[in-house]
This record gives structure tokens, sequence and C-alpha cells, in this order.
């Protein structure tokens, strides 16, 4: 059975992959694009954090999936630090921290 927060950032993901990404042809699935449009996505993505705590919430357990389960290399990668950054100064949830808790106790176990 798919673990059940996985399952729930990853559908958080696809949400930003929806609203946003796929607007921009941004594809994370593919080789680094040098020309994507990050700095649109993190306006976009600033802009919509502004909706509430719970959009801001969402947008950080997305995020937290892009890094994890997109093989992003941070060097080559346009973009990354930039929502590394974004994802640091929206989480005052601290989504981040407990979603990575939670990843790490069910490797464990």
């Amino acid at each position: 059975a798919p673990d059940p927060l996985e399952a729930a950032a990853q559908l958080h993901f696809q949400s930003l992959q929806r609203d946003i990404f796929d607007d921009l042809q941004i594809d994370f699935a593919s080789v680094a694009d040098v020309c994507a449009l990050h700095g649109w996505a993190i306006s976009e993505l600033t802009w919509e954090a502004g909706a509430g705590p719970e959009r801001r919430k969402s947008i950080c357990l997305g995020l937290v999936f892009l890094l994890l389960a997109h093989d992003l290399d941070r060097d080559e990668a346009h973009g990354y630090w930039e929502y590394l950054a974004l994802l640091r100064s929206l989480d005052n949830h601290y989504v981040t921290i407990r979603a990575l808790l939670a990843f790490a106790r069910r490797l464990r176990d």
C-alpha cells in the first residue's frame, strides 16, 4: 500500500505542477533547462502563498516532495537553491521538518 504521507506530498506537488509549473513549461522530470522560467515560478508560488496558511502549508509540502522525489543536481538544476530558499521563508508551520521526520521514521521502521 502506498505511504499516506508520500501520497499527500505527491498530491500537493501535482497541484503545483498543474497550476504553476505546467503553465511555465517547467518539467522536473527532464534534463535541467537553462531557459526554464524558475524565477517566474518562484514569484507565482510566493503570490499563491499569500492566500493564507493552508495554501502556504500545501506549497511547502509540494516543494518538499519536489526536492526529495526529483533528482535535481544542486550545481546544475536552475532554481534548486531558489526553491529551497522559498521553502525556508514560507514554512512558519514547520511542514518541512515534520515531513522529513515522518519520512525518516518510516525508513527506520
